[in-house]
């Protein structure tokens, strides 16, 4: 019996991680599914995080494919991914915070005794032409810097910290000393070239100006703000991942990498080949899909939600520079109101794009990068295009209103828990817990797979404090399912197998 259980359970697994679709099924959107299922397939993606607004409304939240290396883990929309360079609006966001605060100035200087960063480490410039960067240089890619001249050095750490005498990896403020040892590519503001470094300056700008640490005043400023919960600085080691971060994977046939730490060790790339925790202000950022659309939506300029940045604010925010129309502060741009950024590193992509027609934002976040990946973002691009025009009646809910995990039960850190043991928990007299912190509404409901509700549980006003409930499961058949809590406006999920 244990062996046909075993065959099975691995069976089941194999069909969900070439199948499995996660989240809250919306009939209107089911071409959106078959679009990204299908560019999965031709790609050979593990897994997806995707996000839809429509003016203001959360209304798409999905998650496809496995989350996890081994395939056990079916991938849901509330997994965490590294954002790589969709972090660059955050932090043209902080800065604008800054800006509205009266802290800083756009034409302000960043190097130099007048500088922003005037601090001494900083005091050995070659190049004059440095004190002539300015914020917005920095924000435009105008700073001077060209990586297809003299290389990027958020990828060079162990050269760096070399040539620095430091133990690698170095951290931004080495970065930024030994850059200052050379000559500028070409004179500020003159020109457009991508530059990581120039947003990592900005970072220590941030830090500089608010005294506060990178992190935390992003946090504070912004992500606290519009209830962001599940952003944070990703971290390199794999035993180090956030509890709910993906498991990232490189391209077949891939090379190994020499570890960033100097122990002449070879890693996949993904966890040690390259340092996310010094690209924090560039391309350090890990969250979900959905939040990636609360923070678009609070910047985006239309009335259906608050913004955090005043209208003339965003005005400069969107405004494209004098070099490049195609790239504005933070956002890439074009004459159609659109606004968009890529992120890339080895294992993960990232695209969050807002639209003026429709108000229609999105964000898709993948635990995988192929070898030929300028190929493979253009197509990620149209495919999404293609994935909302597939939409002729826009759904009305609003899944901001329910999707917010909440966690008071600090012994299981779980709002509630099963108290038989995953994978199959399933009895007779399955019993639930679950705490509430004051008197309210809820509900608990059983979701399969695909995300359709299938049984009511409990759905009644009820006292605050500790609460209990058995779950008969007699008429369910074989399968993964999801429990559902939701009181008020928050909701939780936990997973369980039932195998008969």
């Amino acid at each position: 019996m244990n062996l046909i259980k075993n065959i099975f359970l691995f069976l089941l697994i194999l069909f969900l991680h070439l199948h499995a679709q996660t989240g809250i099924k919306v009939p209107e959107m089911v071409g959106v599914d078959s679009t990204i299922k299908k560019f999965m397939d031709d790609w050979n993606v593990p897994g997806a995080s995707v996000a839809i607004s429509k003016e203001g409304r959360l209304v798409y939240a999905r998650g496809f494919g496995y989350a996890d290396e081994n395939m056990e883990e079916e991938l849901l929309p509330s997994h965490q991914f590294r954002i790589a360079s969709v972090s660059k609006p955050i932090t043209s966001v902080a800065i604008l915070k800054l800006m509205e605060q009266n802290k800083v100035n756009l034409d302000d200087k960043v190097f130099g005794s007048e500088g922003i960063l005037n601090d001494s480490i900083y005091s050995s410039i070659r190049d004059d032409r440095v004190k002539d960067i300015t914020i917005k240089d920095l924000l435009q890619h105008t700073g001077g810097w060209d990586r297809n001249i003299g290389g990027d050095p958020m990828f060079q750490s162990l050269s760096i910290a070399a040539k620095m005498n430091v133990p690698p990896p170095p951290d931004q403020k080495v970065i930024i000393e030994y850059m200052l040892r050379y000559n500028l590519d070409f004179s500020p503001g003159t020109q457009y070239a991508y530059s990581n470094f120039g947003y990592s300056v900005l970072g220590q700008v941030i830090e500089k100006i608010s005294g506060m640490n990178y992190e935390d005043f992003i946090t504070k400023n912004i992500f606290e703000t519009i209830e962001a919960y599940d952003m944070i600085l990703g971290k390199n080691l794999l035993e180090n991942a956030a509890e709910n971060e993906v498991y990232y994977n490189d391209y077949d046939g891939a090379p190994l990498a020499k570890s960033i730490y100097g122990n002449g060790e070879l890693v996949k790339n993904p966890y040690g080949g390259f340092d996310i925790e010094v690209m924090d202000s560039h391309g350090g950022w890990v969250g979900t899909a959905t939040d990636l659309i609360r923070f678009v939506l609070a910047v985006d300029g239309f009335r259906s939600r608050p913004d955090i940045l005043s209208p003339s604010t965003i005005n400069i925010m969107r405004t494209p520079s004098d070099v490049n129309p195609n790239y504005a502060k933070g956002w890439a741009v074009n004459n159609l109101g659109n606004w968009w950024h890529f992120g890339s590193l080895p294992g993960s992509t990232a695209l969050l794009v807002r639209t003026s027609s429709g108000q229609i934002c999105w964000s898709i976040l993948l635990n995988y990068r192929p070898e030929n990946f300028n190929v493979f973002n253009e197509q990620l691009d149209n495919m999404m295009w293609e994935a909302v025009s597939t939409i002729s009646t826009w759904p009305e809910h609003d899944l901001f209103d329910s999707l917010t995990v909440i966690n008071n039960d600090e012994a299981s850190g779980k709002t509630f828990r099963l108290y038989q043991n995953y994978p199959n928990p399933f009895n007779s007299t399955t019993q639930i817990a679950y705490n509430l912190n004051s008197p309210e509404h809820i509900m608990i409901s059983v979701n399969n797979i695909l995300g359709e509700q299938i049984e009511i549980l409990k759905d009644e006003y009820q006292p605050s404090g500790h609460h209990q409930i058995k779950w008969d499961t007699s008429s369910l058949g074989t399968g993964v399912y999801f429990i559902e809590l939701r009181a008020s406006k928050k909701r939780e999920f936990i997973k369980a197998m039932l195998i008969k």
